[in-house]
């Protein structure tokens, strides 16, 4: 029987077996371990089970609240504008006293440039009303995209002339309230009833009140802001 000797390597070239064989584990360990793929908690379930009519509404406005920010971001449309003031604590030059006392949050806007003896040039003080329904602070997408267009389609009827000037809406407690100073008060719910017309009808509430007289405080002061305390009274 012939005998085949046992080969064996070299001992000067064991190092670089060792390396070898070292990054192939390193490489093969690497190609086949991956991170687990994080799965997100769809929060519409909080609304209910999936295919329920509440998971379903809330699905539908989650698209429609991301279709009316998409809307917003691309309009040029000046009432989609971020030059109306949002007045917030904290994030204007507004003072915690400037807002109304009640502890109720809201949002509040309003016009940059009002100050309060450009409001006394009216005699009447009108209120717009829209009661909404909604689980959350702000109504829903589709309620608030209605109540956009109602707000673009007033302020042409009213202030293009110079009949009346907008002074503030605010959005909160389950109703937004649009304020406006007008010459007259009956001719100012007219105005808005036939621009609403077309695209009606909106569940809009109408009040108004004349103005009482000018105060000392705003006569002796220069240039005496509007601010949403003021605007609510």
């Amino acid at each position: 029987m012939k005998v085949i000797p046992h080969a064996s390597l070299r001992p000067e070239i064991w190092p670089a077996v060792v390396l070898l064989v070292l990054a192939s584990l390193i490489t093969s360990g690497c190609t086949r371990s991956h991170s687990p793929k994080l799965v997100e908690r769809d929060p519409c379930l909080d609304s209910g089970p999936a295919h329920t009519t509440a998971y379903n509404k809330c699905v539908s406005e989650r698209e429609e609240r991301r279709a009316e920010a998409l809307r917003i971001l691309l309009s040029d449309d000046p009432a989609d504008n971020p030059q109306r003031q949002v007045a917030v604590p904290g994030d204007s030059d507004f003072q915690p006293s400037d807002f109304p006392d009640d502890p109720m949050p809201a949002s509040f806007r309003m016009p940059s440039d009002l100050n309060l003896k450009d409001t006394r040039a009216f005699p009447y003080k009108a209120r717009i009303s829209w009661k909404y329904v909604s689980d959350r602070f702000l109504p829903s997408s589709k309620e608030s995209a209605r109540m956009m267009q109602v707000d673009r389609l007033i302020k042409a009827a009213v202030t293009a002339d110079g009949f009346a000037k907008w002074g503030c809406t605010v959005t909160g407690g389950k109703r937004q309230v649009w304020v406006f100073y007008t010459l007259d008060d009956a001719a100012f719910v007219s105005r808005v009833q036939a621009a609403l017309a077309q695209t009606g009808p909106y569940p809009i509430e109408f009040s108004s009140r004349k103005q009482t007289d000018v105060s000392a405080e705003v006569q002796n002061a220069e240039q005496p802001r509007l601010t949403p305390k003021r605007c609510l009274e």
